[in-house]
């Protein structure tokens, strides 16, 4: 999705790191939910447009509140030109530059981040990642690896863009898919892991803990909390570099 202000504004002026709100009346309901976009990525990437990447869960579907995915099918059935409630920024990450993120107005420098995503979780991950391999220019130590989490090559979001990244910044990004299930066409061929995300995959895929290391994670509650988490503490990282 596209979206852009209703004022005359030149800027949409979105950090890097922060997420929108959007929301809509459905069913005498308002429902509200936070985005982040893909673009821009910064002030200076800024044209005043909003690029949004949302999946939309029973696509064609009447929005209804008894049911998950509301909104994003409120939004799959909006018309071009129609207009959407929005609020923003919002969000405790701020990512200020040159490896510097700001969390709960608490800044630390961070050369070495992992991210591990689930599914949609990986927008924000995305935006922070283009940021952070920009500033490779200047700081060529700044890495960044990511854990990728879906049911299927089929959902994997971004991956065009996400291989792109990889390709170039070879020493500086990776990124590594899981994937819960393959079709038979695709075993011989799939080059990643087959499961769920779990402690060898973490220790394998991502950054040891360090004074400069941080892991970033965004996705299913479930795996975030029975997964990751408990894996990265035993890894040793502590509470405080791991940001959800």
């Amino acid at each position: 999705f596209d979206t852009k202000t209703g004022s005359n504004a030149s800027q949409i002026g979105l950090p890097v790191g922060n997420h929108v709100l959007l929301g809509a009346m459905i069913e005498d309901d308002f429902i509200v939910r936070s985005y982040t976009p893909v673009a821009p990525v910064g002030l200076s990437d800024d044209k005043g447009v909003l690029d949004l990447i949302i999946k939309i869960y029973g696509a064609g579907k009447k929005p209804t509140h008894k049911e998950p995915g509301m909104l994003s099918r409120y939004l799959d059935q909006l018309s071009v030109g129609s207009h959407i409630m929005a609020k923003g920024p919002t969000g405790q990450v701020l990512y200020m530059g040159n490896g510097i993120i700001n969390v709960d107005g608490q800044s630390t420098y961070a050369d070495h981040l992992s991210g591990v995503c689930g599914g949609t979780g990986i927008t924000p991950v995305y935006q922070l990642a283009k940021a952070y391999m920009k500033d490779t220019a200047k700081n060529p130590n700044l890495k960044f690896s990511v854990l990728f989490s879906n049911h299927s090559t089929k959902d994997i979001l971004l991956r065009k863009e996400l291989d792109e990244l990889a390709a170039k910044y070879p020493d500086n990004f990776r990124i590594w898919y899981v994937v819960g299930e393959l079709e038979d066409s695709e075993r011989s061929s799939w080059p990643f892991s087959l499961g769920r995300i779990n402690e060898q995959m973490i220790a394998t895929h991502l950054f040891e803990p360090g004074a400069t290391s941080l892991a970033l994670l965004c996705g299913p509650p479930p795996m975030i909390e029975h997964a990751c988490i408990p894996a990265l503490l035993r890894q040793g990282y502590d509470e405080n570099t791991i940001i959800e």
